[in-house]
């Protein structure tokens, strides 16, 4: 059980930030909402995926987990959770490519 946290470091500034991260939403195309959003925090869900977004002038602040009642962290050395837990470790490698390598949402498919 958990929440994967990590910091990207990004070139970006928030408002870039923000512009690939809908970029990239829309590129997956896998039914990514926006739940709720701020000037300096995001979050977006898809199906039983969660990503929370904190928004830095030089980083992002991800929050990510699979489930709804209970958290399961997207680590592949997380014991539960398995085919949830590779797809949304899959979706995390793509969005953290976008926002820290400067790779374009949608090329990576």
């Amino acid at each position: 059980m958990g929440t994967y946290i990590e910091e990207i470091y990004t070139p970006y500034g928030p408002d870039e930030v923000r512009a690939r991260l809908n970029r990239w939403k829309d590129a997956e195309g896998k039914g990514f909402k926006l739940v709720r959003s701020d000037a300096r925090m995001i979050e977006i869900k898809h199906r039983t995926i969660h990503f929370i977004l904190t928004l830095f002038d030089s980083k992002v602040r991800v929050e990510a987990w699979v489930g709804d009642l209970t958290k399961y962290s997207i680590s592949p050395s997380a014991l539960v959770g398995g085919m949830a837990r590779r797809r949304g470790w899959r979706y995390y490698q793509t969005l953290k490519s976008v926002l820290s390598a400067g790779v374009e949402p949608g090329s990576l498919m």
